[in-house]
């Protein structure tokens, strides 16, 4: 396999993946993002040429581009992507341009409610006009053709030295400015201008609670709010800024190309770009819940339901292959060898069901893309030529949502309880290679037991038992919590009181709520941790008994209650953790 084999519908997915994600993002997810040679040009921006040849090849053939015989400028790249009728141009390097890292502030600091007013929603030129005359609104006016002023400002700071002095004095017109909160990024905008006033301040923002403004204002344009929040951590730390961010702060051209990669490709020229009133709202994580509630109307005949269902295990498939790391479309061969098997196990006998039923109509669900070239078969062929070859799957939009653990498990729970109510969900998790949803841990790796079973037929023999050896990743967890959340308990459990001592040492275990294995990716923090006894931390992370919204223990399997969630004044706990938890529970819970 090859370039050869990068088909015109694969080209189309890639670009479609690389404008919902970002040009950074998908490089990093299907490597080559260092082959910078080439720019594919479409509806005039650049993506990179040999990354989107390694997504559309993924796409097409369900394998990924092998490396041999494609190095960095290698000019069969720009030859066979001009030959799918591509614009291939030299790569231009990246804008000089600093980065402004902008905390948004708490509720305290009113940052939510400052930002949507001026920044996401935006101030009239005539108020700006009224503290600041016509001759300075005007020029302001010139730099918003959407009619809508959008600002933001810091107040003063004493010191010379500090990071948000150096801001203040460092930053300039078309540097980028990121909105941090909750420990993500959550905007990305450019400045357009830079204003002293205190007057306009007041007149937008009012003051703080010691009486300061937020004086130093930027007037912003192509303003976005990401449909996914681009978590902070490890791009602070490759910046070298502590976390959280709680101060203004700008870093260099050279800094901010270091990071660019992790974050969304900007929207050039686009009204989302621009923040115009009139720009589409993004698909967010409720909207995207709300349609697949609402995706399928159960008809009242047993074709109508069967059609219904067939398409609950296209979304399915979709999600598992994100939940494996591959896209969340293919190329027909692979979408009718891959979903052909389940609808023939899990939809009603007699139902004859097609895969290309499901390829193409799911489209009407707005859930689901199909890119094809040329004459649209119906149902979609194998002896069409390769570089013709159809592929469908999850929207862009809807598999970057679905990137988020918690939106994707929120996901897979309504399609489960739509598609098989009070049957068993684990023989269809399993199929789906979902098996990590089966436990709060995630993956389990051999060490879950302890032992690697042989095929049988050898032999007994004396001595001790063979070993083999074995290379594995292991996760690594904060000791330092675990000991913290013990010691809030005195290492009794949270749920039974119990104080274990082993070896003259008092033993308890520490439970994270949300598992930090795949699927789960939780954070290893102390709002995700439980201190519990070996019991029930089995009893936990096995999915046999969680904790409800008033803090009872009650076991899955029929409610009954246990006990009470023991919680110290010092231990806050993440409720959106145990929801986590909960819903979990109710996948893997045994049939009706």
């Amino acid at each position: 396999m090859g370039l050869s084999d990068v088909t015109r519908a694969g080209i189309q997915a890639a670009i479609d993946q690389y404008r919902e994600a970002g040009r950074e993002l998908v490089g990093i997810r299907y490597g080559w993002e260092d082959h910078a040679a080439y720019d594919v040009v479409v509806d005039g921006q650049r993506y990179n040429a040999a990354t989107v040849a390694a997504a559309a090849h993924l796409l097409s053939t369900n394998a990924p581009l092998p490396e041999t015989g494609l190095a960095a400028g290698d000019p069969s790249l720009a030859e066979h992507l001009r030959g799918l009728g591509l614009d291939v141009r030299a790569a231009e390097p990246a804008p000089a341009v600093q980065l402004v890292l902008q905390p948004r502030g708490g509720s305290r600091e009113r940052g939510p409610q400052h930002f949507d007013k001026s920044v996401r929603r935006g101030i009239p030129p005539a108020q700006i006009e009224a503290v600041l005359g016509s001759e300075v609104a005007a020029g302001i006016r010139a730099l918003c053709p959407d009619g809508v002023v959008r600002l933001w400002g810091s107040t003063p700071t004493e010191m010379s030295s500090n990071e948000k002095a150096k801001a203040l004095a460092g930053r300039r017109a078309g540097d980028h400015v990121l909105f941090y909160a909750k420990e993500s990024f959550l905007a990305r905008a450019v400045i357009l201008r830079l204003i002293e006033s205190s007057m306009l301040a007041k007149a937008v923002w009012g003051s703080d609670e010691k009486g300061a403004t937020w004086e130093h204002i930027m007037v912003l344009g192509e303003v976005e709010e990401f449909a996914v929040p681009v978590p902070a951590l490890g791009i602070l730390r490759m910046l070298d800024v502590p976390t959280p961010l709680r101060s203004l702060t700008l870093r260099s051209p050279d800094d901010y190309g270091r990071v660019a990669r992790l974050l969304p490709t900007r929207r050039y020229g686009s009204a989302a770009a621009r923040g115009t009133q009139e720009a589409p709202r993004p698909l967010g994580k409720r909207d995207l819940l709300k349609r697949l509630e609402t995706s399928d109307i159960r008809s009242s005949t047993p074709e109508g339901r069967a059609s219904a269902q067939s398409h609950d295990l296209g979304l399915l498939w979709g999600l598992a292959r994100l939940v494996n790391g591959r896209p969340g479309q293919a190329a027909w061969p692979t979408f009718r060898d891959e979903v052909g098997p389940l609808l023939a196990e899990f939809t009603p006998a007699g139902s004859q069901i097609a895969p290309d039923h499901v390829f193409r109509e799911l489209q009407d669900s707005g859930l689901w893309t199909v890119y094809e070239i040329g004459e649209h078969n119906s149902p979609p062929t194998l002896e069409a030529p390769v570089e013709e070859q159809p592929i469908a799957g999850l929207a862009p939009a809807v598999a970057e949502l679905l990137q988020d653990p918690p939106t994707r498990l929120k996901g897979l729970e309504l399609l489960l309880d739509r598609l098989l109510g009070g049957a068993d969900r684990n023989p269809l998790l399993s199929r789906l290679g979902l098996s990590g949803y089966q436990s709060a841990d995630g993956q389990i790796d051999d060490d879950w037991t302890g032992l690697i079973e042989t095929e049988g037929g050898n032999a007994p023999t004396a001595g001790p038992v063979p070993r083999r050896q074995r290379t594995s990743l292991t996760l690594q967890r904060d000791t330092k919590l675990s000991a913290k959340v013990k010691g809030f308990y005195a290492n009794s459990c949270q749920i039974c009181a119990i104080r274990l001592t082993f070896r003259g040492k008092a033993y308890s275990e520490a439970a994270h709520i949300r598992g930090l294995g795949s699927p789960h990716d939780g954070p290893d923090e102390l709002r995700n941790l439980l201190c519990l006894c070996p019991n029930h931390h089995v009893l936990f992370d096995g999915l046999a008994i969680f904790i409800d919204v008033d803090y009872k223990v009650r076991h899955v399997a029929d409610g009954e209650q246990i006990g009470v969630l023991t919680r110290h004044p010092k231990h806050s706990i993440n409720k959106e953790h145990l929801d986590y938890h909960r819903s979990l529970c109710r996948i893997s819970r045994p049939s009706a």
